[in-house]
């Protein structure tokens, strides 16, 4: 098996440096390194129970960090999120001129990741329940006929599904 060390000095280094001598010989690195599909699930709103953070956005950031420390670029991976359910609020756009009487409490976060190329969907049948026009959707987020059964097309076409 071959670890972290081996093939990426630097970031060996860095993580000697910050988890102590030996560790990146015990890390394992990615071994998938192109063309990799990512699909995230979005289905709640909050992360943490005192309510300070989306829901998976922590982590899709996390897993494009991992990337980075891996010499991938965007032409590497293409990372999905499918946002339905409770994770509604999200794609919310708290400045549309007709604005959903809800309010996104985190719209800086889900503009971040559509500026870094990350695809974000919007299941219709969440929409149809919350009363949500597209007009209140950032702009960028596109939609899908139902969140559930996108789920199952992406991994079809070769996505790996994340639960967060």
């Amino acid at each position: 098996m071959k670890y972290v060390q081996e093939c990426l000095p630097d970031l060996a280094q860095a993580i000697d440096e910050e988890f102590g001598p030996g560790t990146a010989g015990k890390t394992r690195p990615l071994n998938h390194t192109r063309n990799v599909r990512f699909l995230f699930q979005v289905n709640q709103l909050y992360k943490d129970p005192a309510q300070t953070q989306p829901f998976a956005v922590e982590n899709i950031l996390n897993t494009l960090s991992d990337f980075e420390n891996h010499s991938m670029g965007e032409q590497d991976y293409h990372l999905v999120a499918i946002v339905h359910a409770e994770g509604w609020p999200l794609i919310l756009d708290n400045n549309a001129t007709d604005r959903h009487q809800t309010v996104n409490p985190f719209p800086a976060d889900m503009e971040d990741l559509l500026q870094r190329n990350i695809r974000v969907f919007f299941c219709l049948n969440t929409a149809r329940k919350k009363n949500v026009r597209a007009c209140q959707v950032i702009s960028g987020v596109e939609f899908v006929t139902s969140g559930v059964t996108a789920i199952a097309d992406f991994q079809a076409e070769g996505y790996r599904y994340i639960q967060p």
